[in-house]
């Protein structure tokens, strides 16, 4: 089975892909049918005339847990754990926790059949779930070192009789008064030579093999897997996001100042591959307690941090000041343009990676639809770009389809964006023959360190101003042309009464041909991306004096829209500034 997002051959049956974790198939397919509940116990209802309810706690995994009080006066509070029915899964658990003895495992008294559910009941474990716990915060790394320590204490006495847990997370685990772990929910677990025939999992802290990857029979190790997610969320206050299908399983390293061994340990216990995680419980155990007593010794420093990016395009950001401005003009009754700017920031297996995007199209095709036509593509642009670039994250090798060098990795991501937003207008404009020749021209680039990579389609326009102003890219109309072949000057084409006739944009064919430009920025250089209701109203010398004396990007914005609206401004003027920043200057906000 081929993966849609990175190409990789997978076989058949995969549900995930192997190398990017991509979804291969729905993943209705991958959830247990788990038996259904009727309603939750109210409130002052009775459970077998023993016990009365008084509050709902947790909902979800296949059971109910309530906080419920003896009838009979003088005895404590109890936690009720309800299941649907008194099947397995009860009995199972019932098995477990009262023939696995350990202080942080959860011990049920007693066992109900109340009205076709079935009951467990025992004392009250405690203040409240790890879970709610983290709410206020996270954990130190010597608290985190401490907790991981007492349940990988459970997790070895699971293992030595003959379980898999299958279900940690911070819901199953709950916090004493004293701030002691206790383990309370087990309503996953198998016994290790049952065979895995249905998996179950818990998105953010199931390992890869409960998913059917990287072998897909899940073993010690893989609670080992699920212990390591939980103590990465104690340590960060942060529940990773698995179902992120580009960022499975992989954890960025938390910055955490003098916690680097405990760091190093949950890096370990959450490797993808299995072979590469601790062998047992009683290793990753020995290891915590080695951490936690390196961790007075140890001072804040480099080992603690996300480590710098290696110079070049990769991952490098020095910043950039941005300004936009759009303007509906003197004469049109509406404004067809429109721009699109945004920063893309992400970090896996320990890489930043930032690029910022901007973007400037002009609608065309009557004034009802040359508007709907640029946000049509703006946005089909922009839901394309994200996705590929999130995909094409440094040490996720993806074939021909994503090029690990950054020109040629960006120039392909930007060339489908804007295939991918022609076709969306061309479809669109299908449905309808009133809607026939409606499109838009398109300027995009993609700025990622000193690298710029530019995609273009019709008349708007895209300059390089430093010392000189340098046109990056050419028109898809007539009079540029004409101009290319040396029949008009520029300043003839400015003025042309055929400036308007574009034989290249995005919509009006099913197929469009992408020019792509690169070019490299140095500190203090601009980037003007306009639309023709700017361009047109300069020439290059005039153009480039606005940009002299390192003006800021919103000034330059009001400075040449107004001056267009006062040369007429027959058509709407938009445009986008950039200045790449030196790296002693602050990146500034973009003012409303």
């Amino acid at each position: 089975m081929l993966c849609p997002s990175c190409a990789c051959e997978n076989p058949a049956d995969s549900r995930f892909c192997d190398e990017c974790g991509a979804f291969l198939q729905v993943e209705a397919e991958l959830e247990t049918s788990e038996p259904r509940f009727g309603s939750p116990l109210d409130p002052g209802q009775k459970v077998a005339d023993l016990y009365v309810i008084e509050r709902v706690v947790e909902t979800g995994g296949g059971v109910l847990l309530y906080e419920g009080n003896p009838l009979e006066a003088g005895e404590d509070r109890v936690l009720v754990v309800e299941f649907p029915d008194t099947g397995p899964s009860w009995s199972r658990q019932w098995d477990l926790l009262t023939g696995v003895q350990h202080e942080t495992l959860w011990h049920p008294s007693q066992r109900l059949e109340h009205e076709g559910r079935g009951y467990l009941i025992g004392p009250w474990p405690g203040q409240e779930s790890l879970q709610q716990h983290l709410a206020g915060g996270a954990l130190s790394a010597e608290q985190v070192a401490r907790l991981g320590e007492s349940l990988l204490g459970a997790l070895e006495a699971l293992h030595q009789a003959g379980w898999l847990h299958g279900g940690l997370s911070p819901e199953a685990i709950w916090i004493g008064s004293d701030g002691t772990p206790l383990l309370v929910r087990c309503e996953r677990a198998r016994r290790q030579e049952e065979p895995c025939e249905e998996y179950s999992v818990i998105q953010g802290y199931s390992s890869p093999e409960a998913y059917g990857m990287e072998g897909g029979v899940p073993d010690r190790r893989s609670d080992l897997y699920s212990l390591g997610a939980v103590l990465y969320s104690a340590l960060t206050a942060e529940r990773m996001n698995l179902e992120a299908r580009e960022s499975f399983f992989f954890f960025p390293r938390p910055q955490v100042p003098g916690g680097g061994p405990v760091v190093e340990v949950i890096l370990r216990a959450v490797e993808r591959k299995p072979e590469r995680r601790f062998e047992s419980a009683e290793q990753m155990r020995e290891a915590l307690e080695r951490a936690r007593e390196q961790l007075a010794e140890t001072p804040a420093g480099p080992s603690d941090e996300v480590p710098e990016p290696a110079h070049g395009a990769s991952g490098v950001d020095p910043g950039f000041a941005v300004a936009t401005k759009s303007h509906i003009g003197l004469v049109r009754r509406n404004n067809q343009d429109a721009w699109l700017e945004c920063r893309l920031g992400a970090c896996e297996r320990d890489v930043p990676l930032q690029a910022h995007l901007v973007v400037v199209a002009d609608g065309m095709g009557g004034e009802v639809e040359g508007d709907k036509a640029a946000s049509l593509a703006i946005r089909a642009l922009a839901h394309e770009i994200v996705e590929r670039f999130l995909t094409c994250q440094v040490g996720l090798e993806t074939s021909l389809l994503l090029p690990v060098d950054p020109a040629q990795r960006n120039a392909l991501i930007l060339k489908r964006a804007l295939e991918r937003a022609n076709r969306t207008i061309y479809q669109y404009a299908s449905l309808d023959p009133a809607r026939q020749g409606m499109g838009c021209t398109m300027t995009a680039v993609l700025l990622e360190g000193d690298l710029a990579v530019f995609a273009h389609v019709g008349d708007t326009r895209a300059f390089l101003i430093g010392s000189e102003l340098d046109q990056v890219t050419t028109d898809h109309s007539l009079v540029g042309s004409l101009v290319q072949m040396g029949h008009l000057t520029r300043e003839e084409a400015r003025h042309s009464p055929r400036r308007s006739v574009i034989y290249r944009a995005l919509g009006t064919n099913s197929e469009v041909e992408v020019d792509l430009y690169e070019r490299r920025l140095a500190p203090g250089d601009y980037l003007l991306v306009c639309s023709d209701g700017i361009w047109e109203y300069y020439s290059d010398e005039e153009l480039l004096g606005f940009f002299q004396g390192d003006p800021e990007p919103a000034d330059l914005c009001e400075r040449l829209v107004a001056t267009c609206l006062e040369r007429g401004a027959d058509d709407n003027a938009t445009l986008a500034v950039v200045r790449r920043l030196a790296s002693s200057e602050p990146t500034r906000s973009r003012p409303d």
